[in-house]
Formats: structure tokens, C-alpha cells, sequence
């Protein structure tokens, strides 16, 4: 597996005088690199050498996309992954909007043949915003004309306006 130490190498030779050993190619990224045996020469002995193969697989790697929340109207906070592995240039992505609900978060990364990767989803939430409307006091005259009723909202979204009681006794 691309990433772990290399397995000892060996050989069925059981001829001490030979002194037989496998040694392999060079090489750490995925793929077949050949065992070689060498040994020493021997007049006593009519060698036949049958090399081997030696192969790297993928590291199995599983990247997760952390979920992230934020109040509506706020930025986005910085997205994460739980990828350690610079080469795979791992981001999470989220999926466009920005009014109150969930949006998956993807992850995305730059293809590597040493690693077979898996990605998990997160979740982005956007929760509600908490507004606290105020009507202003106001004070009329028995007999004039109600004065203009305002709040202190100023989320054009919501249309607040302060409406009074019915009545006009004092």
C-alpha cells in the first residue's frame, strides 16, 4: 500500500553459499516495479533466476467535509476538511443560497493515483436570524388625529409597522 514500509524481501534459495537476496526496483508511487535476486557466482551450481514483482497499491483515504453553521445574514465561516494530505489539495465547497435551511457541503481535491479516495458530505445550516421589534411610544390629543406609528425595525424584509388598540376615550 502506497505510503507504508516496504515488506522484507526474500527468496526461496536454500543454498547458504549463494548468499541469495531479493532486491527490488526503485520506486514509492503506485504501480509494479520488478524483484531481482542476486547472489554469488558459484561453479558448483547451474543458477536459474526467476525475478519477482513488487506492487504498490493505493492508500485508501476517506476526506470529510466538516458541517459548519451560520446566523442568516452573517458571512460564511471558513470551510474545513479533515484532509492531511497536502497533495490532494482537499477544499469543501458549499452549495449556493443564503436564506434559512440546510446546504450540502462537498469536498473537493486533485486526483493522485497513490490514493483511492472516498468523500463524505457535510452539512451547512443557516439559522434564523433573531430580531427584536419595538414600536415607539407615542401620545395623542383627545380629539386629534392618531400621530404616525413607527418601530425601530430596520429589516426592509419583515414590513414592520406598530399599529395600535382601537379605541378613543381617554
Amino acid at each position: 500500500v502506497f505510503g507504508d514500509a516496504d515488506p522484507a524481501l526474500t527468496t526461496d534459495c536454500t543454498v547458504a553459499e549463494l548468499n541469495a537476496k531479493a532486491v527490488r526496483e526503485a520506486g514509492e508511487n503506485v504501480g509494479e516495479y520488478a524483484i531481482k535476486v542476486e547472489y554469488t557466482e558459484n561453479a558448483n551450481y547451474t543458477v536459474t533466476v526467476v525475478d519477482g514483482k513488487f506492487t504498490i497499491t493505493p492508500k485508501a483515504v476517506t476526506i470529510t467535509a466538516a458541517d459548519a453553521t451560520k446566523v442568516f445574514g452573517e458571512a460564511d465561516p471558513a470551510l474545513t476538511t479533515d484532509c492531511t494530505i497536502s497533495e490532494l489539495n482537499a477544499k469543501a465547497v458549499r452549495e449556493a443560497g443564503e436564506n434559512v435551511g440546510e446546504y450540502k457541503i462537498t469536498v473537493e481535491y486533485t486526483e493522485n493515483a497513490n490514493y483511492t479516495v472516498t468523500t463524505v458530505d457535510g452539512v451547512f445550516t443557516i439559522t434564523p436570524k433573531a430580531v427584536t421589534i419595538t414600536a415607539a411610544d407615542a401620545t395623542k390629543v383627545f380629539g386629534e388625529a392618531d400621530p404616525a406609528l413607527t418601530t425601530d425595525c430596520t429589516i426592509v424584509e419583515l414590513n414592520a409597522k406598530a399599529v395600535r388598540e382601537a379605541g378613543e376615550n381617554v
